[in-house]
């Protein structure tokens, strides 16, 4: 089960942040810092054109913790966002 966040992180903009695969190592929730310890899987959206809507990356985030959290990185306008909790 899950449940839809939709929320802004933060991101440092440091290389070192970054795996090989500019995925993030850490980000900042509602004033938390996250460590990702693994990826549980990577998938691609592309938007409606139509509307204006670009590509969306997402990646499956594990922590240290367990914990595994859906983010995304919106291509069009760089930001990136909890999207979703995995239980």
């Amino acid at each position: 089960m899950s449940k839809r966040i939709n929320e802004p992180i933060t991101l440092r903009r440091s290389p070192s942040l970054f795996d090989r695969n500019h995925i993030p190592t850490q980000f900042t929730w509602r004033g938390r810092d996250y460590r990702v310890q693994a990826i549980g899987g990577e998938w691609r959206i592309l938007g409606r054109w139509w509307d204006g809507e670009g590509e969306r990356h997402y990646f499956r985030a594990i922590t240290p913790q367990g914990l595994a959290m859906d983010l995304c990185h919106d291509m069009q306008s760089g930001a990136w966002t909890l999207y979703e909790l995995q239980d």
